[in-house]
């Protein structure tokens, strides 16, 4: 089980309302954080892992599969960073439940921002080009450095998180 914390932009686009979202994830990565973000390649939800910044990115058109689609990039990304499969495989079995709440860790908004700039520059960079891979983006976003992991590289983090807990 783990909570999406959703802003309130994307509560109104899903059309939910959150819920009391107090327990505590039960996977390594724990909780994920969730805007909604236009592109020039189009609108984005946003996702940021809590613990270790990774990112993925869902094209809105796809909000009616947006677990199973969230569940998808999760597992690719992992597997893009060289997480065994059957660490990948627990993790993203904790992603089956999901309560929605509110956002209650502020810091994560500015991960969430500068996430945001760096989507938007990289569609309006490929503007007009055969497009943009969200896999191979989302692999770039894991090896940037981040001040808020004490400059180490979210894919690095994660790597971390994962083994520990689950070997």
């Amino acid at each position: 089980m783990i909570n999406l914390r959703c802003t309130q932009k994307l509560f109104k686009r899903l059309k939910i309302e959150p819920e009391e979202a107090d327990e505590l994830a039960t996977g390594a990565l724990g909780d994920w954080y969730a805007d909604l973000i236009s592109t020039a390649a189009g609108e984005l939800i946003l996702l940021v892992n809590e613990r270790s910044l990774l990112s993925v990115a869902i094209p809105v058109q796809n909000t009616q599969s947006l677990i199973p689609m969230f569940r998808i990039r999760v597992a690719n990304l992992l597997a893009m960073i060289h997480i065994p499969l059957g660490i990948i495989e627990r993790e993203v079995m904790n992603l089956n439940e999901i309560r929605y709440g509110k956002i209650l860790n502020k810091t994560i908004i500015g991960s969430l921002n500068m996430l945001t700039w760096a989507y938007q520059a990289k569609a309006e960079s490929v503007r007009g080009s055969t497009g943009i891979s969200l896999s191979d983006f989302e692999l770039e976003m894991s090896a940037m450095v981040c001040d808020q992991l004490g400059n180490q590289l979210p894919s690095d983090v994660a790597k971390s998180l994962l083994l520990g807990f689950y070997l």
